[in-house]
């Protein structure tokens, strides 16, 4: 007997005990929660109508038959159709012909993302942007989204993943977190808010891509007016795309590198490139206005490559950093810039213009090593990201298989995992 309620007293006290913890506020110890923010790249999001909530990117029809532009309103131009559009959702999948032809796009990355999901708590965000606008408008958005994570559960893991035009803007978030300004200071605040970091083929060196379309526009189809020329040249990301100043040379007739000094806009109007070229599809009515535009903008992309580009100032905290970069696949590295008689400001970026200006020329000078889309020497990790926590990983993938391809999904996943 005595054995016995000997026993009953301690289960008793062992009943208190816990009471007085739970009335106390104790609780069981519970690891925090991860959550994973993805950033897409250029075309990366689609976009809608503002009123009719209608798809235009991302729209099989819309690209291939469709008669819209992406074009920006811009100051100075005549009123032209240009459609209030904005951003709606990750594109993970296409459906061209449905149910029979499908493209992969985000898809197979945010499965990756949501498979490491392991409690109800924990989720996957992915952040769609106006990739046509200033980049500057996508870094307060993952600012935002950040700041939302962390007042819902302030004890969150938050792992940011970046492709693309995607992860060059994660980088200026990384090192000057929502400071939008001529001269940012580097406080690493971005990163600090961060548990891991995967970026993929960055194009922290620019593309000669941009300025071609914005030469001679993209026809998808028969649609030639989406992302005609003129399109092109409105859009504000367009700029920021291109190869920064120290680095934006092209071939003359005899290929040898010639600086075109891409970042003086007076260039721009005398050399009839861009929003100044001639025979656009709509009319400048205030050239003045024009010019300001494009002075203030051209100002705030230096600012952007300046603050990129800029050596390390402070220590990089100590936070894991997977990069992914593509190499092996042959990608457009130059243009020829020829002054003939015919046109003083004629570019050359494909093998047709090469056949009937240059004749005597290979087309494959043009071309370097990538992932087909940015140059290996565009996506080289920047020094100041370098580092003991980051890990480089260069795979012969093109440039969107790099997040889709097996190898790169189980490089994530593990990374990640950690």
């Amino acid at each position: 007997m005595h054995r016995a309620q000997r026993l009953a007293q301690i289960k008793i006290s062992v009943k208190i005990l816990i009471i007085d913890a739970g009335q106390l506020g104790y609780s069981a110890p519970m690891s925090s929660s991860n959550y994973y923010l993805f950033v897409p790249g250029y075309y990366g999001s689609s976009l809608v109508e503002a009123k009719s909530q209608k798809t235009v990117w991302g729209n099989p029809w819309e690209i291939f038959l469709g008669r819209a532009t992406l074009a920006l309103p811009t100051p100075g131009f005549e009123k032209f159709p240009w459609l209030d559009l904005k951003a709606h959702q990750v594109i993970e999948r296409v459906r061209v012909v449905q149910p029979f032809f499908t493209v992969e796009a985000y898809g197979k990355i945010m499965d990756v993302l949501r498979g490491l999901v392991t409690r109800p708590s924990e989720q996957v965000f992915a952040l769609a942007y106006d990739w046509r606008r200033d980049p500057m408008l996508a870094v307060s958005a993952i600012d935002e989204k950040i700041r939302q994570i962390q007042e819902m559960d302030p004890s969150a893991k938050i792992s940011l993943i970046g492709h693309s035009f995607g992860a060059l803007i994660s980088s200026y978030y990384l090192r000057y977190g929502q400071q939008i300004s001529k001269n940012p200071t580097e406080t690493w605040e971005g990163l600090q808010k961060l548990q891991q970091v995967v970026l993929a083929a960055a194009p922290f060196r620019g593309t000669w891509a941009l300025f071609r379309n914005m030469r001679n526009g993209l026809r998808t189809g028969i649609n030639h007016r989406l992302q005609s020329s003129f399109a092109f040249s409105t859009l504000e990301s367009s700029y920021y795309l291109l190869p920064p100043p120290g680095e934006d040379f092209l071939l003359d007739e005899q290929l040898k590198p010639k600086t075109t000094d891409l970042h003086n806009p007076e260039n721009w109007w005398t050399r009839h490139w861009g929003l100044f070229q001639e025979g656009l599809r709509y009319r400048v009515i205030n050239p003045n206005q024009v010019k300001n535009h494009f002075s203030e903008l051209l100002s705030k992309v230096q600012d952007f490559h300046q603050a990129v580009q800029a050596p390390l100032k402070n220590k990089k905290p100590p936070i894991p950093l997977l990069y992914l970069q593509g190499i092996g696949t042959k990608t457009l590295a130059q243009g020829v810039w020829t002054q003939n008689q015919d046109d003083q400001n004629l570019c050359l970026f494909y093998r047709k213009d090469f056949k009937r200006w240059l004749p005597n020329q290979s087309h494959q000078v043009l071309l370097g090593d990538g992932d087909g889309t940015i140059t290996t020497q565009s996506s080289r990790l920047l020094p100041s990201l370098e580092g003991a926590q980051t890990v480089v990983h260069q795979t012969t993938q093109e440039h969107l298989r790099l997040l889709q391809s097996p190898e790169s999904q189980k490089l994530i996943r593990d990374f990640l995992s950690k």
